[in-house]
């Protein structure tokens, strides 16, 4: 548990900063080494941890920004959790692997086991290049969903609609080429 709320600490708040003031705001944060000393962050991997996360936060793309977000997260877990013994053994002869997925309202996803046969790559969850690679996989997706949610709520595929087959009129040009 003191895991999870340590992982909390340290991603909660560029993420809050970033909902609440944008990117831009996290990113002045970061520019002043005085400004980004933030608690957490251990210390023998810090600019290492810095660096990713103002890589992340430079992004404004959803899609972009959680596959940089998700390397910072996912090595500081490397250094920090999967250090620790009662966790690390368990992951390096892949005990874990079977029960590491990411659900999404509640249906269960693919595990990291099912999704390393697949891809064959020949390693437990210890491995951070495809735990990372992973759970990009097991994210996207749903980015992808949320974005296309957004899009159909807003309401602007049935504007551009109007808007292109006003242009297509006044042109006098088959429909079929504006829509």
């Amino acid at each position: 548990m003191s895991h999870s709320l340590d992982l909390y600490k340290v991603l909660s708040w560029s993420l809050a900063a970033r909902s609440h003031c944008g990117p831009t705001y996290v990113n002045e944060l970061l520019k002043d080494e005085e400004n980004y000393r933030f608690p957490g962050l251990i210390s023998f991997r810090y600019d290492q941890l810095v660096r990713l996360l103002k890589s992340a936060h430079q992004e404004a793309s959803p899609s972009a920004f959680m596959k940089k977000f998700v390397s910072y997260e996912q090595t500081y877990l490397q250094y920090t959790m999967y250090a620790m013994p009662d966790i690390r053994v368990p992951t390096a002869i892949g005990v874990l692997d079977k029960m590491r997925f990411i659900p999404f309202n509640g249906e269960k996803q693919m595990s990291f086991y099912e999704w390393c046969n697949e891809k064959n790559c020949a390693s437990t969850s210890l491995d951070l290049k495809n735990r990372v690679y992973f759970d990009r996989y097991s994210i996207t997706p749903e980015i992808q969903l949320m974005s296309e949610s957004r899009i159909h709520n807003s309401g602007i595929g049935e504007v551009s609609n109007f808007i292109l087959n006003d242009y297509c009129e006044q042109n006098k040009l088959p429909l079929n080429l504006c829509i």
